[in-house]
Protein backbone atom coordinates (compact mmCIF):
# COMPACT_ATOMS: atom_id res chain seq x y z
CA UNK A 1 0.00 0.00 0.00
CA UNK A 2 1.35 3.32 -0.91
CA UNK A 3 0.29 6.99 0.71
CA UNK A 4 0.01 9.69 -1.68
CA UNK A 5 -1.38 13.27 -0.78
CA UNK A 6 -3.92 14.97 -3.76
CA UNK A 7 -4.71 18.73 -3.85
CA UNK A 8 -8.15 18.27 -4.20
CA UNK A 9 -11.08 21.15 -4.06
CA UNK A 10 -11.90 20.23 -0.40
CA UNK A 11 -8.68 20.37 0.98
CA UNK A 12 -5.22 17.99 0.81
CA UNK A 13 -6.58 14.28 0.77
CA UNK A 14 -4.44 11.33 1.57
CA UNK A 15 -5.53 8.16 0.34
CA UNK A 16 -3.41 5.21 -0.21
CA UNK A 17 -3.53 2.90 -3.42
CA UNK A 18 -2.15 -0.42 -4.07
CA UNK A 19 1.20 -0.91 -6.21
CA UNK A 20 1.65 -3.53 -9.30
CA UNK A 21 4.71 -4.72 -11.11
CA UNK A 22 4.02 -5.80 -14.71
CA UNK A 23 5.13 -9.20 -15.36
CA UNK A 24 6.58 -8.05 -18.84
CA UNK A 25 8.11 -5.19 -18.88
CA UNK A 26 8.88 -4.81 -15.00
CA UNK A 27 7.19 -0.82 -14.73
CA UNK A 28 5.31 -0.15 -11.63
CA UNK A 29 1.28 0.35 -11.83
CA UNK A 30 -1.33 2.38 -9.95
CA UNK A 31 -4.65 1.41 -10.80
CA UNK A 32 -6.28 3.78 -8.26
CA UNK A 33 -4.65 6.28 -9.57
CA UNK A 34 -6.01 5.88 -13.16
CA UNK A 35 -9.52 4.77 -11.52
CA UNK A 36 -9.52 8.39 -10.08
CA UNK A 37 -8.29 10.64 -13.01
CA UNK A 38 -4.98 11.90 -11.15
CA UNK A 39 -2.98 14.37 -13.13
CA UNK A 40 0.03 13.35 -14.23
CA UNK A 41 0.92 17.08 -14.63
CA UNK A 42 0.26 18.72 -10.99
CA UNK A 43 -0.24 17.23 -7.72
CA UNK A 44 -4.22 18.55 -7.62
CA UNK A 45 -7.53 16.60 -8.56
CA UNK A 46 -8.93 16.80 -11.88
CA UNK A 47 -11.82 18.78 -10.63
CA UNK A 48 -9.33 21.44 -9.49
CA UNK A 49 -6.81 21.49 -12.59
CA UNK A 50 -10.37 21.30 -14.84
CA UNK A 51 -12.24 25.20 -12.54
CA UNK A 52 -8.41 26.76 -12.64
CA UNK A 53 -8.47 25.74 -16.50
CA UNK A 54 -11.95 26.95 -17.02
CA UNK A 55 -10.84 30.26 -15.16
CA UNK A 56 -7.47 30.51 -17.26
CA UNK A 57 -9.42 31.02 -20.91
CA UNK A 58 -11.02 34.19 -19.46
CA UNK A 59 -8.34 35.63 -17.35
CA UNK A 60 -5.24 36.23 -17.05
CA UNK A 61 -3.53 33.28 -14.93
CA UNK A 62 -2.45 35.26 -11.95
CA UNK A 63 -6.00 36.88 -11.77
CA UNK A 64 -7.42 33.41 -12.98
CA UNK A 65 -5.58 31.67 -9.47
CA UNK A 66 -6.62 35.18 -7.11
CA UNK A 67 -9.86 34.84 -7.89
CA UNK A 68 -10.32 31.25 -7.17
CA UNK A 69 -8.24 31.30 -3.27
CA UNK A 70 -10.91 34.19 -3.18
CA UNK A 71 -14.09 32.01 -4.42
CA UNK A 72 -13.07 28.58 -2.39
CA UNK A 73 -10.47 29.97 0.15
CA UNK A 74 -7.90 27.57 -1.27
CA UNK A 75 -4.41 27.84 -2.44
CA UNK A 76 -3.35 27.51 -6.00
CA UNK A 77 -0.17 28.23 -7.63
CA UNK A 78 0.22 30.78 -10.95
CA UNK A 79 2.81 28.40 -12.60
CA UNK A 80 1.58 25.11 -12.18
CA UNK A 81 -1.97 26.17 -13.55
CA UNK A 82 -0.54 27.49 -16.28
CA UNK A 83 1.49 24.30 -17.21
CA UNK A 84 -2.01 22.85 -16.60
CA UNK A 85 -3.66 24.68 -19.23
CA UNK A 86 -1.02 23.99 -21.79
CA UNK A 87 -1.07 20.77 -21.34
CA UNK A 88 -4.40 20.56 -21.84
CA UNK A 89 -4.56 22.37 -24.89
CA UNK A 90 -1.94 20.67 -26.32
CA UNK A 91 -4.09 17.55 -25.86
CA UNK A 92 -7.25 19.12 -27.02
CA UNK A 93 -5.51 20.86 -30.00
CA UNK A 94 -5.79 18.83 -33.06
CA UNK A 95 -9.08 17.08 -31.59
CA UNK A 96 -12.06 17.10 -34.92
CA UNK A 97 -13.91 20.34 -34.47
CA UNK A 98 -17.38 19.73 -33.90
CA UNK A 99 -20.20 20.79 -36.04
CA UNK A 100 -23.66 21.61 -34.04
CA UNK A 101 -26.84 22.90 -36.01
CA UNK A 102 -27.18 25.99 -35.05
CA UNK A 103 -30.86 27.64 -33.71
CA UNK A 104 -32.29 29.99 -36.14
CA UNK A 105 -34.86 30.38 -38.94
CA UNK A 106 -32.48 32.60 -41.07
CA UNK A 107 -29.37 32.46 -43.13
CA UNK A 108 -26.43 31.25 -42.40
CA UNK A 109 -23.39 33.07 -42.58
CA UNK A 110 -19.41 32.33 -42.33
CA UNK A 111 -16.05 34.70 -42.47
CA UNK A 112 -12.92 35.30 -41.41
CA UNK A 113 -10.88 38.34 -40.06
CA UNK A 114 -7.56 39.20 -38.14
CA UNK A 115 -6.21 40.99 -35.14
CA UNK A 116 -3.00 41.66 -34.17
CA UNK A 117 -0.93 39.81 -31.00
CA UNK A 118 2.00 40.13 -29.57
CA UNK A 119 4.20 36.55 -30.25
CA UNK A 120 7.47 36.48 -28.70
CA UNK A 121 11.07 37.26 -30.75
CA UNK A 122 8.54 37.58 -33.87
CA UNK A 123 6.58 40.95 -32.71
CA UNK A 124 2.67 42.19 -33.73
CA UNK A 125 1.65 38.87 -35.81
CA UNK A 126 -1.83 38.70 -37.26
CA UNK A 127 -4.28 35.95 -35.51
CA UNK A 128 -6.94 34.52 -37.01
CA UNK A 129 -10.48 34.45 -36.12
CA UNK A 130 -13.41 32.39 -38.13
CA UNK A 131 -17.25 32.55 -37.26
CA UNK A 132 -20.15 30.67 -38.11
CA UNK A 133 -23.40 31.96 -37.16
CA UNK A 134 -27.01 32.12 -38.22
CA UNK A 135 -29.59 34.94 -37.82
CA UNK A 136 -33.82 34.72 -37.60
CA UNK A 137 -36.38 35.42 -39.61
CA UNK A 138 -36.17 39.49 -39.06
CA UNK A 139 -31.78 39.19 -39.62
CA UNK A 140 -30.95 39.16 -36.24
CA UNK A 141 -28.00 37.33 -35.18
CA UNK A 142 -29.08 34.29 -33.05
CA UNK A 143 -26.10 32.06 -32.46
CA UNK A 144 -22.26 32.17 -33.43
CA UNK A 145 -19.82 29.35 -32.73
CA UNK A 146 -16.12 30.23 -33.73
CA UNK A 147 -12.54 29.00 -34.57
CA UNK A 148 -9.68 30.57 -34.14
CA UNK A 149 -5.63 29.89 -34.91
CA UNK A 150 -2.25 31.61 -34.74
CA UNK A 151 -0.99 29.64 -37.45
CA UNK A 152 -1.65 29.69 -41.37
CA UNK A 153 -4.65 30.69 -43.28
CA UNK A 154 -5.03 27.19 -44.68
CA UNK A 155 -5.73 26.49 -41.41
CA UNK A 156 -8.23 28.72 -40.11
CA UNK A 157 -10.13 27.60 -43.39
CA UNK A 158 -9.59 24.02 -42.73
CA UNK A 159 -11.13 25.13 -39.39
CA UNK A 160 -14.01 26.69 -40.73
CA UNK A 161 -14.90 23.77 -43.10
CA UNK A 162 -15.26 21.62 -40.11
CA UNK A 163 -17.69 24.03 -38.36
CA UNK A 164 -19.90 24.42 -40.65
CA UNK A 165 -20.26 20.48 -41.26
CA UNK A 166 -18.12 19.83 -44.24
CA UNK A 167 -20.54 20.97 -46.36
CA UNK A 168 -20.87 19.67 -50.13
CA UNK A 169 -20.96 22.07 -53.21
CA UNK A 170 -24.57 22.24 -53.49
CA UNK A 171 -24.67 23.02 -49.47
CA UNK A 172 -22.56 26.14 -49.87
CA UNK A 173 -25.32 27.60 -52.04
CA UNK A 174 -27.35 28.31 -48.79
CA UNK A 175 -23.95 30.24 -46.76
CA UNK A 176 -23.30 33.98 -46.97
CA UNK A 177 -19.39 34.48 -47.15
CA UNK A 178 -18.51 37.76 -45.48
CA UNK A 179 -15.77 39.81 -45.22
CA UNK A 180 -13.25 42.45 -45.96
CA UNK A 181 -11.46 42.41 -49.72
CA UNK A 182 -8.32 40.63 -48.42
CA UNK A 183 -7.42 37.77 -50.53
CA UNK A 184 -7.02 35.47 -48.77
CA UNK A 185 -10.44 35.13 -47.68
CA UNK A 186 -11.09 34.44 -51.44
CA UNK A 187 -9.01 31.18 -51.16
CA UNK A 188 -10.86 30.03 -48.46
CA UNK A 189 -13.91 30.53 -49.83
CA UNK A 190 -12.86 28.97 -53.20
CA UNK A 191 -11.34 25.91 -51.79
CA UNK A 192 -13.83 25.40 -49.12
CA UNK A 193 -17.58 27.10 -49.78
CA UNK A 194 -17.11 27.78 -53.74
CA UNK A 195 -20.82 28.29 -54.27
CA UNK A 196 -21.68 30.55 -51.17
CA UNK A 197 -22.89 34.02 -51.78
CA UNK A 198 -19.67 35.99 -51.19
CA UNK A 199 -20.12 39.58 -49.65
CA UNK A 200 -17.77 42.41 -49.30
CA UNK A 201 -18.24 44.13 -45.80
CA UNK A 202 -20.38 47.26 -46.91
CA UNK A 203 -18.75 49.20 -43.74
CA UNK A 204 -14.98 48.50 -45.11
CA UNK A 205 -16.59 50.08 -48.78
CA UNK A 206 -18.03 52.86 -46.87
CA UNK A 207 -14.27 53.84 -45.30
CA UNK A 208 -12.70 54.23 -48.95
CA UNK A 209 -15.73 56.50 -50.17
CA UNK A 210 -15.85 57.99 -46.74
CA UNK A 211 -12.15 58.88 -47.17
CA UNK A 212 -12.32 60.36 -50.75
CA UNK A 213 -14.99 62.48 -50.17
CA UNK A 214 -13.81 63.86 -47.17
CA UNK A 215 -10.16 64.66 -49.24
CA UNK A 216 -12.40 66.20 -52.34
CA UNK A 217 -14.96 68.17 -50.76
CA UNK A 218 -14.33 68.58 -47.10
CA UNK A 219 -16.24 67.84 -43.92
CA UNK A 220 -19.61 69.58 -45.05
CA UNK A 221 -20.23 68.93 -48.50
CA UNK A 222 -18.01 65.44 -48.60
CA UNK A 223 -21.15 64.78 -45.92
CA UNK A 224 -23.70 64.74 -48.57
CA UNK A 225 -21.82 63.44 -51.37
CA UNK A 226 -20.58 60.33 -49.36
CA UNK A 227 -24.24 59.70 -48.09
CA UNK A 228 -25.63 60.18 -51.91
CA UNK A 229 -22.58 57.48 -53.05
CA UNK A 230 -23.35 54.98 -50.11
CA UNK A 231 -27.20 55.14 -51.27
CA UNK A 232 -26.23 54.16 -54.60
CA UNK A 233 -23.93 51.48 -53.54
CA UNK A 234 -26.42 49.99 -51.24
CA UNK A 235 -28.88 50.27 -54.08
CA UNK A 236 -27.17 48.46 -56.09
CA UNK A 237 -26.08 50.81 -58.51
CA UNK A 238 -22.15 50.53 -58.09
CA UNK A 239 -21.20 51.18 -61.65
CA UNK A 240 -22.69 54.45 -61.90
CA UNK A 241 -20.89 55.31 -58.72
CA UNK A 242 -17.93 53.87 -60.62
CA UNK A 243 -18.71 56.16 -63.54
CA UNK A 244 -18.85 59.50 -61.56
CA UNK A 245 -15.47 58.44 -59.96
CA UNK A 246 -13.95 58.60 -63.33
CA UNK A 247 -15.39 62.10 -63.75
CA UNK A 248 -13.49 63.44 -60.60
CA UNK A 249 -10.74 65.98 -60.95
CA UNK A 250 -8.14 65.23 -58.54
CA UNK A 251 -6.34 68.34 -57.97
CA UNK A 252 -3.34 67.42 -55.31
CA UNK A 253 -1.32 64.41 -54.74
CA UNK A 254 -3.33 63.36 -51.92
CA UNK A 255 -6.94 63.60 -53.92
CA UNK A 256 -5.41 61.35 -56.77
CA UNK A 257 -4.02 58.62 -54.63
CA UNK A 258 -7.28 58.48 -52.84
CA UNK A 259 -8.97 58.28 -56.09
CA UNK A 260 -7.11 55.96 -57.88
CA UNK A 261 -7.49 53.57 -54.29
CA UNK A 262 -11.00 53.63 -54.20
CA UNK A 263 -11.61 53.65 -57.95
CA UNK A 264 -9.32 50.17 -58.09
CA UNK A 265 -11.15 49.27 -54.63
CA UNK A 266 -14.43 48.95 -56.63
CA UNK A 267 -13.49 47.88 -59.24
CA UNK A 268 -11.85 44.49 -57.85
CA UNK A 269 -14.84 44.03 -55.95
CA UNK A 270 -18.09 44.71 -57.28
CA UNK A 271 -19.13 41.31 -58.07
CA UNK A 272 -19.44 41.26 -54.62
CA UNK A 273 -20.97 44.48 -53.49
CA UNK A 274 -24.82 43.75 -54.76
CA UNK A 275 -26.23 44.65 -51.45
CA UNK A 276 -29.59 45.53 -52.32
CA UNK A 277 -29.31 41.67 -53.57
CA UNK A 278 -27.95 40.35 -50.48
CA UNK A 279 -30.63 42.46 -48.09
CA UNK A 280 -33.18 40.48 -50.37
CA UNK A 281 -32.04 37.16 -49.57
CA UNK A 282 -31.71 37.70 -46.08
CA UNK A 283 -27.87 37.90 -45.79
CA UNK A 284 -26.21 40.38 -43.35
CA UNK A 285 -23.92 42.87 -45.94
CA UNK A 286 -21.52 44.46 -43.22
CA UNK A 287 -18.99 41.34 -41.17
CA UNK A 288 -19.93 43.18 -37.94
CA UNK A 289 -20.41 39.86 -36.30
CA UNK A 290 -16.98 38.31 -37.10
CA UNK A 291 -14.78 41.66 -36.42
CA UNK A 292 -17.05 41.45 -32.62
CA UNK A 293 -15.29 37.85 -32.86
CA UNK A 294 -11.88 38.94 -32.90
CA UNK A 295 -12.39 41.08 -29.63
CA UNK A 296 -14.54 38.55 -28.08
CA UNK A 297 -12.10 35.59 -28.94
CA UNK A 298 -8.84 37.38 -28.86
CA UNK A 299 -9.12 41.08 -27.96
CA UNK A 300 -10.31 40.24 -24.14
CA UNK A 301 -7.53 37.88 -23.38
CA UNK A 302 -4.86 38.19 -25.36
CA UNK A 303 -4.38 41.39 -25.97
CA UNK A 304 -4.29 43.22 -22.51
CA UNK A 305 -1.73 45.78 -21.19
CA UNK A 306 2.11 44.21 -21.61
CA UNK A 307 1.01 40.63 -22.78
CA UNK A 308 3.55 38.77 -24.75
CA UNK A 309 2.70 35.00 -25.69
CA UNK A 310 4.82 32.21 -27.33
CA UNK A 311 3.31 31.15 -30.15
CA UNK A 312 2.39 27.42 -28.80
CA UNK A 313 1.35 28.96 -25.32
CA UNK A 314 -0.79 31.42 -27.59
CA UNK A 315 -2.51 28.32 -29.72
CA UNK A 316 -2.58 25.97 -26.97
CA UNK A 317 -4.67 28.39 -24.99
CA UNK A 318 -6.76 29.22 -27.95
CA UNK A 319 -8.26 26.39 -29.03
CA UNK A 320 -9.64 25.81 -25.34
CA UNK A 321 -11.20 29.38 -24.85
CA UNK A 322 -12.68 28.83 -28.54
CA UNK A 323 -14.11 25.70 -26.91
CA UNK A 324 -15.41 27.12 -23.89
CA UNK A 325 -17.12 29.93 -26.02
CA UNK A 326 -18.54 27.56 -28.25
CA UNK A 327 -20.00 25.82 -24.55
CA UNK A 328 -18.20 22.43 -26.15
CA UNK A 329 -15.95 22.09 -22.63
CA UNK A 330 -16.92 18.43 -22.15
CA UNK A 331 -14.92 17.92 -25.72
CA UNK A 332 -11.45 19.44 -23.36
CA UNK A 333 -12.74 17.14 -20.23
CA UNK A 334 -12.85 14.32 -22.15
CA UNK A 335 -9.62 14.67 -24.22
CA UNK A 336 -7.85 15.37 -21.37
CA UNK A 337 -8.38 11.78 -20.08
CA UNK A 338 -8.00 10.25 -23.96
Amino acid sequence: MRRKSIDTTHGWVKYGRYRYECSKCGEYHYPGDKELELSEVSQMSSKKEDELTRLSVRLPYAEAVKTYEELTGLRASSSVTHRVVQETGKKFKGKAIEHKPLKGDGKEHVGSDGTMVNIREEGWKEVKVGGYYKTDKEGEKVQVRYVGTTESREEIGRQLYELTGRPGLEQTEQLGFIGDGAEWLDEIREEHFVKSTRILDYYHVSEYVGNLGKVFYGEGKGKEWIEEKLEQIKAGAVKDVEKSLRRMKAKTAEQREELEKTSRYLKNHEGHMKYDEYKRLGFHIGSGVIEAGCKYVIGHRFKRSGMRWSRKGAEHLLCLRVAYLNDDWERVQNARWN
